[in-house]
């Protein structure tokens, strides 16, 4: 090969590679720390104040554009990142430290999307679907 047929490969091949590394920069991976930040969030005394979460999956979908209309609070056209979490939550139902705890024991399954506001900090509010299931499983003492 000479000079003259080397030049254009080259730069074909450095374009290739700027143009995949924009494309990598366009979607962020959600760090499962992020949802599992924004679960306690929703569970007030999750840090600590009788309500303990513990989680059993979270499941990260591939991501996409929203629709052109805002919907659950998401601007329309941003890019949401689908999560399904599943999650026990044990909260003490009373504090009299004479008597026993009563824990109740919840088994929730929530969708949720996730996206960066235009400040780029994660949301992640609750979506109303057919995936999502609260349902109390227990009652015990301790």
């Amino acid at each position: 090969m000479n000079k003259h047929t080397l030049l254009p490969l080259i730069v074909s091949l450095l374009s290739f590679v700027s143009l995949a590394a924009c494309h990598a920069k366009e979607h962020v991976a959600l760090p499962k720390e992020v949802v599992v930040a924004q679960v306690h969030k929703l569970y007030p005394g999750s840090d600590g104040g009788g309500v303990t979460i513990a989680f059993h999956s979270i499941l990260i979908a591939k991501p996409h554009k929203a629709g052109q209309y805002e919907i659950y609070g998401i601007p329309g056209g941003t890019t949401v990142y689908p999560v399904l979490a599943s999650f026990s939550v044990t909260t003490r139902t009373n504090d009299d430290p004479t008597q026993k705890s009563l824990y109740t024991v919840r088994e929730v399954t929530e969708k949720y999307m996730f996206y960066k506001d235009e400040f780029g900090k994660w949301e992640g509010p609750m979506v109303s679907s057919a995936e999502n299931s609260d349902k109390e499983t227990a009652r015990y003492w301790k």
